[in-house]
């Protein structure tokens, strides 16, 4: 259930005063904001193992022990200002879930730059790959994406900077990618369905942005979507043709791309963004072209 205005706006300056709070490293403050069964807890969806990885795990007497221990551990004291931008407020009951984006910026002790210290490069390292490496152009092509979790989610911004004429987001369950079509709908026309309910005819970039290709899984999709121009893309990777691409080879694609330029590309991208030189990719793909 959507939230009321007044619901939406006490939710949001909860958020805005949490990151006020971490900004003065006021950390008492910050949990006076937590409620007593309040656990922070950071996760990650690895394709690899298809299962959430778990870095940190803790409840407010730990968070308060970690609070604690940072001036011991951590040595630089450059001031960080956090942005965050709430997208969504969902209530169900007294509880409330909320979608929202996070932006960190660190400013030199020496009063020097201000940069922006966190950010996903998963999108920019696909957005790359796809059209610096492998020549693909997205502006102007009609682009299907397979999959609504949060890989879909880290991409589908830099893919819509790109001007693509069409974007289709098709999921197993058609209410999540209408749910991701709604959250993104401000940064360019998205439509949504399940996998059998997408044009039967060849799409110009597959993206399978799903895990299913790991479980030797494929999409059920109508038997003219793929063609032999189209690109297909898989973001999973590893030694040899993914079950994806052979898929897509069997249904007329010669196109058909594994994700480690991704990988490499937003890890290169990170560099970018810690070190301020972007490194030479071409000699890592290299090398892994030939394993």
């Amino acid at each position: 259930m959507s939230a009321s205005l007044e619901q939406r706006q006490q939710i949001e300056e909860l958020v805005y005063r949490s990151c006020l709070a971490l900004d003065d490293r006021d950390f008492k403050a910050f949990l006076e904001l937590c409620d007593a069964q309040f656990r922070y807890k950071v996760t990650a969806y690895s394709p690899e193992i298809r299962k959430d990885m778990t870095w940190l795990d803790h409840d407010r007497k730990g968070m308060e022990t970690l609070f604690a221990q940072l001036p011991r551990h951590n040595s630089d004291h450059s001031p960080l200002t956090r942005h965050a931008t709430v997208y969504t407020v969902k209530m169900n009951g007294s509880t409330a879930e909320v979608v929202s984006a996070l932006q960190v910026f660190r400013t030199q002790l020496d009063g020097g730059a201000t940069e922006l210290y966190g950010e996903n490069t998963d999108g920019v390292g696909l957005v790359t790959d796809l059209t610096r490496n492998l020549g693909v152009t997205i502006a102007g092509a009609r682009l299907l994406i397979l999959g609504a979790g949060g890989a879909t989610r880290g991409v589908l911004a830099p893919l819509l900077e790109q001007e693509p004429r069409e974007v289709r987001i098709a999921n197993r369950t058609p209410e999540r990618a209408k749910g991701l079509r709604d959250e993104f709908s401000d940064l360019g026309e998205i439509s949504a369905s399940g996998f059998s309910e997408v044009d039967d005819r060849p799409w110009d970039v597959v993206i399978n942005a799903t895990a299913a290709s790991l479980a030797g899984e494929v999409p059920e999709l109508p038997p003219r979507a793929i063609g032999r121009d189209t690109v297909c893309y898989d973001m999973a990777y590893g030694r040899g043709d993914t079950v994806f691409m052979r898929w897509a080879a069997d249904r007329g694609s010669k196109r058909a791309y594994k994700g480690w330029g991704m990988l490499v590309e937003q890890a290169a991208e990170s560099y970018l963004l810690w070190h301020g030189v972007r490194p030479e990719t071409r000699p890592v793909m290299g090398a892994l072209d030939r394993l």
